[in-house]
C-alpha cells in the first residue's frame, strides 16, 4: 500500500476528518471536465481547415470523460454508503461464527459456520462488484486524462503547428506575389490570385488563434485533473486491497468450517471493520 493511501487509512481510522484533498479532487475533475463543455466554435471556424480535427478530437473527449459526471462521480459518493448498509446483516453472521467458534466441532456446528461464512461471503462478493466497478471507471478515466492532466493540449498543440505552417504560407505567398509585382509585364491575375490565398490564409490563422484563446481556459482547468484522478484512483484500490483481505480471511474459514476459532472471527472483524469505518468517514464526508 503506497504512503499515499496509508495516510489516508490512517486519517479515516483516528477519526480526523475526510482528507481535504479528497473532496478537493471532486471539484477539480468537476470544473475540468465542465469546461469542455463550455466550448463552442469561433465565428468563421469554417475558414479554417483545422476545425474539423479540434471538434472531432473535442468531441472524442467529452464521450470519454462524460464517464465522471455520469457514472464514476456518483459511484465514488454512493459506493461507501452502499458498503455501509450491507454492515449489519455482515455483523449478525459475524456474532454467529462468534457464537459457534467458541463450541465444540460437530457436524451441525460445522454446517452452521458454512452457512454464515456463506453469507458472509455474499455480502463481501456484492462489495466487490461496487467497488471493482469504481476502481474500473475511475482507472479508466486517469487513462482518458492521461498522466499529463492536460488531454486538451494535444488538440492545442495541434492548432499551434497548423498557425506556424500557415505562417511560413503567408511568407512564402507574399514573396510569390513581391516577385510577381517585379517583373518586367506583371500579370494581375497571378497577383490577384496570391492576394486572395493571402488573405484566405491570414483569415484561418485568425480563426486559429481564436481556437487557441477558446482552447486555453479548458487545458488550464485540467492541470490539476490528472493529480486529481491518479489521487482517488489510488484510494479507491487501497480500499479495493482491504476488502480482498476481508475475502480472503472469510475464504480460509470456508475451506475448513471444522477449524474456526475465535481468533479467525475476531480477525475477519477487524479487518471488516476497518473498511466499514473507512467507508463511512467516506460517506459522511461527502454528505
Amino acid at each position: 500500500m503506497s504512503s499515499l493511501v496509508e495516510d489516508f487509512v490512517q486519517s479515516l481510522q483516528s477519526g480526523a476528518p475526510l482528507p481535504n484533498q479528497y473532496i478537493q479532487s471532486f471539484t477539480t475533475l468537476t470544473q475540468a471536465i465542465g469546461s469542455l463543455e463550455n466550448i463552442a466554435p469561433p465565428p468563421n471556424a469554417g475558414a479554417y481547415a483545422g476545425s474539423g480535427y479540434v471538434t472531432q478530437n473535442l468531441g472524442t473527449l467529452k464521450n470519454a470523460l462524460m464517464a465522471w459526471p455520469n457514472s464514476v462521480s456518483p459511484d465514488c459518493r454512493n459506493t461507501p454508503s452502499v458498503i455501509v448498509n450491507w454492515d449489519p446483516a455482515l455483523q449478525a453472521n459475524i456474532a454467529l461464527l462468534q457464537e459457534w467458534a467458541a463450541q465444540p466441532a460437530s457436524p451441525a456446528r460445522n454446517q452452521e459456520v458454512a452457512n454464515a461464512i456463506q453469507q458472509i461471503l455474499v455480502i463481501l462478493g456484492n462489495s466487490k462488484s461496487v467497488i471493482d466497478a469504481t476502481v474500473t471507471g475511475l482507472q479508466t478515466l486517469a487513462q482518458a486524462i492521461g498522466t499529463n492532466g492536460n488531454p486538451v493540449l494535444g488538440i492545442y498543440q495541434h492548432v499551434e503547428t497548423d498557425i506556424s505552417n500557415l505562417y511560413r504560407q503567408i511568407a512564402n505567398l507574399v514573396a510569390q506575389r513581391d516577385a510577381a509585382e517585379r517583373k518586367t509585364t506583371v500579370n494581375q491575375g497571378e497577383v490577384n490570385s496570391l492576394n486572395g490565398q493571402i488573405d484566405m490564409a491570414q483569415t484561418s490563422v485568425g480563426v486559429a488563434r481564436s481556437w487557441l484563446q477558446i482552447l486555453q481556459q479548458a487545458r488550464d482547468e485540467f492541470g490539476a485533473a490528472a493529480p486529481a484522478v491518479q489521487y482517488l484512483s489510488g484510494i479507491w484500490s487501497g480500499l479495493q486491497k482491504n476488502l480482498s483481505d476481508a475475502t480472503a480471511i472469510a475464504r480460509l474459514v470456508q475451506q475448513k468450517p471444522e477449524s474456526i476459532s475465535s481468533f479467525d472471527v475476531t480477525n475477519l472483524d477487524k479487518t471488516w471493520g476497518q473498511l466499514k469505518g473507512e467507508m463511512q468517514q467516506i460517506a459522511s464526508g461527502l454528505a
